[in-house]
């Protein structure tokens, strides 16, 4: 993988089975940080209904850059498991020695054209196989990204590290994602989050939220829970929900589906 090229990372079930990796650049196992990450901007869906959330990470070198949406936004079919809308995020990941990613502007209003064909080849793949035939995960080549490598974003700012969650308005989100491209590391940053309070639980680092009006740090819980309240979260850890027996009827099936993952 050269440093100008982008391996696809496609994350979304398949038609009968919770199996949910569908692609990613030969060694994605031993990748944690990016399993970790994609992980917390999808949060098992949570308010994907609502708009999209846009990732950028990296922990020094391979900077990850994708979506986190609806399937049914990226217009490719395989949206829908028969009784519920599915959720993906697409994704690429670059082996970076030069810090580049595709501005948040053009990546917002150019992710379906760009997300939809890796969605739906890669998907499109596993979608009504067995459980037994399904892989874990294809190994997905390196190529150009669907991007113009020499588009510009708004210039970088020093990013606060360690110690909590940057946050920040959703107004300048474009700067923080610029600034993440850019910064030494390590980052997870997100844009697009409804609500700041998630940032912490997401174990991200950064996050552009739309309740957030000025830009603060989120700090680490104190005492022994600041481990648990910065960690990514575990496949199993159930999101808050509201009480009442349909709820608890949707968390109990939610747990179940994860732990298959």
């Amino acid at each position: 993988m050269s440093a100008g090229d982008w391996a696809p990372v496609v994350y979304g079930r398949t038609l009968y089975h919770d199996h949910w990796w569908r692609a990613g650049p030969a060694g994605l196992a031993g990748l944690g940080w990016v399993r970790e990450a994609v992980r917390a901007v999808v949060d098992r869906g949570q308010e994907l209904d609502l708009g999209p959330r846009f990732l950028i990470a990296h922990r020094g070198g391979p900077r990850l850059v994708g979506v986190a949406c609806q399937a049914a936004e990226l217009g490719a079919g395989m949206d829908t498991d028969g009784g519920r809308p599915l959720y993906c995020f697409v994704g690429w990941l670059q082996e970076a020695g030069d810090r580049s990613a595709p501005p948040l502007g053009e990546l917002r209003a150019r992710y379906r054209a760009w997300a939809g064909p890796e969605y739906a080849r890669w998907a499109g793949l596993d979608w009504t196989l067995p459980a037994h035939e399904t892989p874990r995960a294809h190994p997905a080549p390196a190529a150009p990204p669907p991007w113009d490598a020499t588009a510009a974003g708004p210039a970088p700012v020093p990013l606060r590290t360690g110690g909590g969650v940057e946050l920040w308005p959703p107004e300048d989100a474009e700067v923080l994602w610029a600034s993440a491209a850019a910064c030494a590391g390590p980052v997870t940053a997100v844009a697009g989050l409804r609500f700041s309070r998630r940032a912490r639980r997401l174990g991200l680092t950064h996050a552009a939220a739309d309740d957030v009006t000025r830009r603060h740090v989120l700090p680490a819980a104190p005492g022994p829970s600041a481990e648990v309240a910065l960690r990514p979260p575990a496949a199993d850890d159930p999101p808050p929900r509201a009480d009442g027996w349909g709820a608890r009827l949707a968390r109990a099936a939610r747990r179940l589906t994860d732990r298959l993952r």
